[in-house]
């Protein structure tokens, strides 16, 4: 049997060690992406399994050889003799891609089979394998005879290839890590070289200042995306593998100053020259870039569409599972952000891509079968494929792991100087490692040496800091292992002392009994404000009403809020409110309520007001929605952190069994009971520390 030297060095390290093991360690001490190890673990069960031994996989911990030791003993001395090969068929095809895309030129076969220390059958069934993969890219693979071997495609196809390589074999601890240039692995480098790692951290440094400069909010994934695009088409360029200006789309020559404004930065950083297709493909790039923008200013972050999604995913897999997952915030906002980028996409039937599906559904056979059998019950309208499944069963896996190693919370500030790629993706390890650990803020190293001790248990720094080195620890951007257990040990001590301090109760987070009392003062001003101005009033309207009248509804309740007082003038809050309404329905399906909320320089103090019909109202294109109340919420313009979070607690409210057929039913002053007993409970969670103050 055929071994790879690095399945040799998996079932070694699992070998010698005595506890599970976590694919993100293995990856670690490999130098690989961690979907490469994924993939690794396919083949190496089928070698186990020849030598009578089992691969324990268990969600959440780790995976784990098991055998009788004798067994192992004699899968050691077997290793020692089998038959090694320098690269499997998997990094073989990666790296003879990235060979061919990496020129404009035919390859010789002898060349390849020299390289890759493969006999030439091998690579030409190699290359028969990938041929499907070439052709699904729109690209073709020219096999010829004296000639040689080329991938042949527009300039445009085959950077759009090298970003999905990227995507399938690197994480992104990888493309942000100053030590790559050490890396032994030569499938990893390759394509670290394809994809223009060397120009990395100086684009980065471009996106970063442009960041500060446009405030604009990128999600981690659409910053490394950006980020990947840019360095793979500065990498072509400097290699004179330039675009047609045929490939450039309508769209891409018309271009905005502000994107020609970031072009030229970028330009000027790297001393760019660039014909004019490419600096309208570039400029195009940044169309991605995209501001903060909220033309309706609404006050809740959340979509209820996916709101009630995601919560009622949750709640069916806590009761499959028997562990409540309902209470971890971190679970619905991963499920939230995940699903709102791909809710539609697979709504509409377009193709999702998953390299890892069938090692996740391995690895989490249980809970993919929970997750999936949920999702049958909550869609009904179309199918959801099952790479989509398989990510959401990550999102849950890293909620049951995080249940597992609850602990006393450890708060933390963090220092990281790299970038805001590099920041983010060491806050997600953090948090995925050290799930007891609340990162309550990034800030720089000047804060560092100038907030209070009392405000934190712990400074994570990526640098050296001006502190006294007990107040902070040092670790690097890319958190080792070592590191990890050097914080473990850290936080052993922090909570042993908030265990032993007065009456057994140490202090569970990094705030002051001062602040924590501030804090809970200023949440509790906000809901007696809101509670107290609550009131419940009339509509009479047409029950035949349709969207035409939706405006005079929407202006009646405007109204309304002036006469109390609430804001300035009615004309802006109903234009922001209609707008809102044309984006999607404010109806919250299957409920007879609609929520309208807005915020604006008009608005004074927020405001909540219920709004009945005295018949049911018909509105949307076709009169699909019957209303029956409307709840309506008001905010200034600027808000507070505690406020925005008091107010978007009302959409999970909504949410809750029975809730909004009580606000149909009962009066004023049985609904303000109804707030305050739920606030009552949002209160105690914030005194229980087990939520961010």
């Amino acid at each position: 049997m055929k071994v790879s030297r690095r399945q040799c060095q998996i079932i070694e390290m699992l070998i010698e060690s005595k506890r599970e093991m976590t694919v993100t360690e293995i990856s670690r001490e490999l130098s690989v992406s961690s979907r490469t190890v994924h993939r690794g673990l396919l083949e190496i069960e089928m070698i186990l399994e020849s030598f009578g031994v089992t691969l324990l996989k268990k969600a959440g911990t780790g995976i784990q050889l098991h055998a009788r030791p004798e067994q192992l003993m004699e899968l050691q001395k077997q290793l020692i003799h089998v038959n090694k090969t320098e690269y499997t068929s998997e990094e073989r095809k990666v790296l003879i891609i990235c060979k061919l895309l990496e020129i404009n030129e035919p390859i010789k076969l002898f060349s390849l089979s020299h390289e890759l220390h493969a006999a030439i059958p091998t690579i030409i069934n190699d290359l028969d394998e990938l041929d499907s993969w070439v052709r699904k890219n729109e690209l073709t693979l020219v096999r010829k005879r004296g000639y040689g071997i080329e991938i042949v495609g527009t300039e445009r196809v085959k950077r759009r290839a090298i970003e999905l390589l990227a995507q399938d074999h690197l994480d992104d601890s990888m493309l942000l890590d100053n030590a790559n240039e050490s890396l032994t692995d030569l499938v990893s480098r390759q394509l670290l070289i394809l994809v223009g790692w060397e120009h990395f951290f100086q684009i980065e440094k471009v996106l970063w200042r442009l960041d500060e400069r446009d405030s604009t909010n990128l999600s981690e994934a659409a910053y490394t995306h950006l980020l990947i695009r840019l360095s793979i088409a500065v990498t072509r360029n400097l290699l004179g593998m330039t675009l047609s200006p045929e490939e450039i789309t309508e769209k891409e020559w018309i271009q905005t100053e502000e994107g020609l404004q970031r072009y030229q930065y970028l330009a000027d950083v790297m001393q760019l020259h660039l014909p004019p297709q490419e600096e309208a493909y570039i400029t195009g790039l940044f169309k991605d870039w995209k501001r903060v923008v909220q033309p309706d200013q609404g006050l809740l972050t959340e979509d209820l569409r996916l709101l009630q999604f995601v919560m009622m995913l949750i709640h069916l897999v806590s009761t499959k599972l028997s562990v409540d997952l309902e209470q971890d915030r971190s679970l619905k906002e991963g499920l939230l952000l995940h699903i709102e980028s791909t809710y539609d996409r697979i709504k509409n039937g377009e193709f999702i891509r998953n390299p890892l599906l069938s090692q996740i559904r391995k690895d989490y056979e249980e809970l993919f079968e929970v997750v999936n059998s949920a999702i049958l019950e909550i869609v009904e309208e179309f199918k959801v494929p099952d790479e989509e499944i398989a990510f959401l069963v990550m999102h849950f896996g890293a909620a049951l792991e995080r249940n597992r190693q609850k602990s006393l919370r450890v708060k933390a500030l963090l220092v990281c100087t790299s970038g805001i790629g590099s920041s983010k993706h060491l806050a997600v390890r953090i948090e995925k490692e050290l799930p007891q650990i609340e990162l309550l803020a990034h800030i720089s190293w000047y804060e560092a040496s100038r907030i209070s001790k009392d405000d934190y248990d712990l400074v994570i720094s990526t640098v050296s800091l001006p502190v006294p080195s007990d107040q902070y620890i040092k670790i690097s951007p890319l958190l080792t292992m070592d590191e990890v257990m050097k914080l473990q040990l850290f936080i052993q001590n922090i909570t042993v002392k908030q265990s032993t301090t007065i009456g057994g109760k140490g202090r569970q987070s990094g705030y002051s009994s001062f602040d924590l009392i501030t804090s809970i003062g200023s949440y509790s001003k906000i809901i007696i404000q809101l509670i107290e101005r609550f009131q419940i009033h009339p509509l009479a309207v047409n029950s035949d009403a349709g969207i035409a009248d939706l405006r005079s509804i929407v202006q009646t309740m405007c109204e309304t809020m002036h006469e109390r007082g609430y804001m300035d003038c009615v004309e802006p809050i109903v234009e922001l409110l209609m707008q809102r309404e044309l984006m999607g329905s404010q109806v919250i399906a299957n409920s007879g309520l609609a929520l309208f909320h807005t915020r604006s320089e008009a608005v004074g103090d927020p405001s909540l007001a219920l709004f009945r019909f005295e018949s049911p109202v018909h509105w949307g294109g076709l009169g699909d929605h019957q209303v029956r109340q409307i709840l309506l919420m008001l905010g200034p313009k600027e808000l507070d952190k505690q406020t925005l979070e008091i107010l978007s607690e009302f959409s999970v409210l909504l949410l809750e069994p029975g809730f909004i057929d009580r606000l149909e039913k009962e009066d004023e002053e049985s609904i303000k009971r109804l707030f305050s007993n739920n606030f009552e409970l949002f209160i105690k969670t914030k005194l229980d520390g087990s939520d961010s103050l």
